[in-house]
């Protein structure tokens, strides 16, 4: 079961102004840059903005048989529900890349995963019928979904 993350208008305007930022830099040092150095610079530029793209337009959250897969761009990580531990309201950031109120996967007293699943209820029950042993507390998150 595949589950796309909540995008918010802030969060987004900010990450889209950022890329597009990168790739006017980008563009401009590209086209105007001298010489192979400055060209050079110009790709790593861009390039960075297309992998900006990338996550923000591919990243989902797939509750599979035995895991659950986090698609972020190019970067999968895959968690066995024997793992999970923890499921909680993140810790507010002054901006987040998709929404600003995310919840905090613990696979280990390390390992923690900030998601922000669209259908957020939906997500957690079906986290908490794959995986029983996982403890979620979301009384504390007195924010309106």
């Amino acid at each position: 079961m595949k589950f796309m993350p909540k995008r918010e208008l802030g969060p987004a305007c900010a990450s889209w102004l950022a890329i597009a930022l990168l790739l006017l830099g980008g563009w401009i040092g590209w086209t105007e840059g001298g010489g192979p150095a400055s060209k050079a610079v110009a790709t790593a530029v861009l390039l960075t903005a297309g992998l900006l793209a990338w996550i923000w337009l591919g990243t989902s959250y797939r509750l599979e048989e035995d895991e659950l897969v986090l698609q972020i761009g190019p970067i999968v990580k895959r968690l066995p529900y024997r793992k999970l531990l923890h499921l909680q309201p993140a810790s507010a950031w002054p901006i987040g890349l998709f929404a600003l109120r995310r919840l905090e996967l613990a696979a280990g007293p390390y390992d923690r995963y900030p998601i922000a699943p669209r259908d957020r209820e939906r997500f957690v029950e079906e986290l908490q019928r794959r995986c029983p042993h996982l403890v979620v507390d979301l009384e504390r998150d007195d924010r309106p979904l």
